[in-house]
């Protein structure tokens, strides 16, 4: 998706890509990975995402964005 900022500047264009480890993993393996790193982040009342969990945290957040509300 474009966001509003580029709408209407043709030297502007923001595009959120989606994070997508999918591709390394079977699909059973994948929502297993996913399974599992979801455990990992669902007691923290914040999650603080760094270089090191960066993807992870993208990822999941845009796999499971009502687990995140709040």
């Amino acid at each position: 998706p474009i966001s509003k900022e580029s709408v209407g500047d043709p030297e502007m264009q923001t595009q959120y890509l989606k994070p997508d480890t999918s591709i390394y993993f079977n699909k059973s393996d994948y929502l297993d990975q996913m399974k599992k790193l979801k455990e990992k982040y669902d007691d923290k009342p914040l999650i603080k995402i760094t270089d090191e969990n960066y993807l992870e945290v993208m990822e999941l957040i845009y796999n499971y964005p009502s687990e995140f509300i709040g």
